[in-house]
């Protein structure tokens, strides 16, 4: 009763306000100030402001008109858009205090966060004694890769595969990871556009437009070998382009990089010279009803991209099968399976045969063998001694033997090339990985889970396991057991200061006492306030450095050793969490 007694006293009040205000009541120029700040005190209303200008990060110009956009990094659904001014000016208001990220865009510049390295941003940290204003946006005019493909002749190629790489250390050395894909026009132009600055290299595939016509559409189910033909109706026409590299290069080693500076452009026209095509014969196992076979014929393009060849295959049926004499049954389709492989490009390749029941639509129970070859004409293959690729899948249980919850993650990375793979987990806890998609080699094994979950031990049949590293190998079936905990890991965050001040934008490296130990390295950059946080750290000892240099081979021993002396030692152990501080030149 008090309550609503005190409720209606309060609605009369401010009833009478609002008619006196109306009937021009006079307020005092010291009320209408106290009033004014108020309603702009970021300590009396709780809210904040993030100011600054976009602009453009060579010229220093202004962007006018740029799309500027905030996410909180707390509040998934915390997101608010606004233009830049004429001036390049932004102005977000009522910003509750909390951890923001910055991001901009504007035709002709490439979208990127505020202070982006690679996938790393500075995050804007907003709330009392925090400067979260005045900032400057630096956004990068777009780079731009184009040119023309032609063949010897001087005509266009059309349809041609154009695949981009670009240079960078995000593994810890200089590597090329594939950037993006385009396909020349009717006129065999290209263009990419909307490019970071760097150095970037390029490759073509393509197939010659007259290759079809070289190559019958033939069957040779059921035919003799007396009468089986080659099946090459002009084989002036059966040519192929090899990969190639800029500039013309057909071997990887001739590969040269192209640079492309902050807002610059390059021109990279390519001639394609063919060269005659190869052919192989595959022989598999026993051919059985309602069994389909495929095969597929790939090369690897700088290091990491599977580039799938254009190939035409055709079945056949040994000579045993199809009958020895007079008396053979030209149509039966058992006995020991042929295909033809045509078409094939020179150098390093990967056969690899599918096998499947044709009713069974589940890919998982494909059988699939990889075979590398370096193909000469008129080769052989029997890939039937060949063990067939390894299915992994497992089980991932919570310590204490309890399902794991919905959003569970597993990957696998390739230690070798970087190649990532990743595999949900489904509502029993098992999942499963492709044959298909992996190659054998030595993987890395982690898990992304909700409710601080992380990955403690690694279990296997099949395989030797070395911490978190599994080997996989043709013919391996491994099973996992993934166990789940809380506390497995530690966590490392901190501020990074130069001359007593906080120092955002820094690369921050956590080194393990190993430095060889590629996987426990971490990575981090500082945010508005130099603040820091590195995650999912394994129990042990490290160094922490803060560096200028975005572009240092980090997980080279020998580069990164010399920068040790100036940064900050800690050891952590399971679950714990260290506060540090680390000061850069």
């Amino acid at each position: 009763m008090l309550e609503t007694l005190a409720w209606i006293t309060l609605l009369l009040a401010g009833s009478t306000v609002q008619d006196a205000s109306r009937s021009g009541a006079p307020v005092s120029r010291q009320t209408q100030a106290a009033q004014q700040k108020k309603q702009t005190d970021p300590a009396a209303t709780g809210t904040f402001r993030i100011t600054g200008r976009v602009v453009n990060s060579r010229t220093h110009a202004p962007v006018a008109g740029a799309y500027v956009v905030i996410n909180s990094a707390s509040a998934s659904n915390a997101s608010r858009t606004l233009r830049a001014g004429t001036d390049g000016s932004f102005v977000f208001t009522q910003i509750p205090a909390g951890r923001y990220v910055l991001m901009a865009r504007r035709k002709g510049y490439v979208e990127q966060m505020y202070l982006q390295h690679q996938q790393f941003t500075t995050a804007i940290l907003v709330g009392p004694n925090l400067n979260s204003e005045n900032l400057v946006f630096p956004l990068a005019p777009e780079g731009v890769i184009s040119g023309e493909v032609t063949d010897e002749a001087g005509e266009p190629i059309q349809s041609a595969r154009m695949l981009l790489f670009r240079e960078d250390n995000e593994n810890g050395g200089h590597t090329k990871h594939f950037q993006g894909q385009e396909n020349t026009d009717d006129e065999g132009q290209y263009r990419f556009a909307s490019l970071p600055s760097g150095n970037y290299y390029l490759a073509v595939s393509a197939v010659p437009w007259y290759a079809g016509y070289a190559r019958l559409n033939r069957s040779w189910l059921g035919t003799s070998v007396a009468t089986r033909k080659t099946g090459i109706q002009n084989p002036n026409l059966d040519l192929v382009y090899p990969i190639t590299y800029y500039p013309n290069a057909t071997d990887v080693t001739g590969a040269t990089s192209i640079g492309v500076g902050t807002g610059g452009s390059a021109r990279a026209d390519m001639r394609l010279v063919p060269v005659p095509a190869l052919h192989m014969r595959v022989e598999m196992g026993e051919a059985e009803p309602q069994t389909f076979t495929q095969v597929l014929v790939k090369q690897t393009v700088l290091g990491t991209y599977q580039d799938q060849s254009n190939v035409s295959t055709q079945q056949v049926v040994s000579e045993r099968a199809s009958g020895d004499g007079e008396d053979g049954d030209a149509n039966q389709s058992s006995g020991p399976l042929v295909m033809e492989v045509d078409g094939l490009r020179p150098g390093p390749s990967v056969i690899q045969v599918i096998t499947g029941n044709s009713r069974e639509p589940r890919p998982s129970l494909r059988v699939s063998k990889s075979v590398p070859v370096d193909p000469t004409d008129g080769q052989t293959l029997d890939v039937r001694g060949i063990a067939s690729a390894g299915v992994v899948s497992g089980m991932v249980r919570v310590e204490g033997n309890a399902s794991p919850p919905p959003g569970v993650l597993i990957f696998l990375r390739n230690a070798t090339n970087g190649a990532r793979f990743r595999q949900d987990v489904d509502s029993a806890g098992n999942f499963s990985f492709s044959s298909d998609e992996i190659e054998p080699g030595v993987y890395e094994l982690s898990c992304a889970a909700p409710g601080g979950l992380e990955l403690r031990s690694v279990g296997a049949s099949g395989t030797k396991v070395t911490g978190r590293k599994i080997e996989i190998s043709n013919g391996s079936d491994l099973r996992l057991t993934l166990t789940l905990a809380r506390g497995v890991n530690a966590r490392v965050k901190g501020i990074v200061e130069r001359g007593g001040k906080p120092a955002p934008g820094m690369m921050v490296v956590l080194v393990p006492e190993d430095l060889r130990e590629l996987g426990e390295y971490r990575r981090d950059q500082s945010d508005s306030d130099g603040s820091f946080s590195l995650n999912g750290v394994s129990p042990g000892k490290y160094t922490v450095v803060a560096l200028n240099d975005w572009n240092l081979e980090w997980g080279k021993p020998e580069v990164i050793r010399e920068y040790l002396a100036g940064g900050t030692s800690v050891e952590v152990a399971g679950g714990e969490e260290r506060d540090i501080k680390v000061t850069t030149k």
